[in-house]
C-alpha cells in the first residue's frame, strides 16, 4: 500500500437555515470552482476535528458544532495516498472580514 502523503479534513457545513455552505475558488488558469471547506493537517493539529477547526476559521471566518465524521474518500496519487476526512458540522457564526491564513495572503493560491 502506498503511503499516505496527505491528510485533509473537509466540511459538509449547513447553516442555520438549513444551506449548504460552499466556498468559491478562483486559482489562476482554472475556471472558478465550488467546494467545501477544509484543507490539510498541520503539524500543531492535535486532531482531525482541530484541523477543521481551523480551517472553517481560516477560510470561512466561521465557528461551527462538529456533528460526526460522515465520510472518508482516498486516492492514489503518484506521490501516494491522499485521505480526505468528512465531518458533518453546523455554522453558527461566519464573520469573512477574520477570515485568515496562506489562502490569503499567496496570490499564486488564488482568490477566495
Amino acid at each position: 500500500m502506498a503511503p499516505v502523503v496527505r491528510r485533509s479534513a473537509r466540511a459538509i457545513a449547513v447553516d442555520d437555515l438549513g444551506r449548504l455552505v460552499l466556498i468559491k475558488r478562483t486559482r489562476p488558469g482554472s475556471l472558478p470552482y465550488w467546494t467545501t471547506p477544509g484543507g490539510g493537517v498541520e503539524p500543531d493539529d492535535l486532531s482531525m476535528t482541530a484541523t477543521l477547526t481551523r480551517e472553517l476559521r481560516e477560510e470561512l471566518g466561521a465557528e461551527a458544532d462538529i456533528a460526526q465524521q460522515v465520510l472518508i474518500l482516498s486516492e492514489q496519487t503518484d506521490e501516494g495516498m491522499l485521505v480526505q476526512h468528512f465531518f458533518l458540522c453546523h455554522i453558527r457564526t461566519i464573520d469573512l472580514a477574520r477570515r485568515c491564513g496562506p489562502e490569503f495572503e499567496d496570490p499564486s493560491r488564488g482568490l477566495r
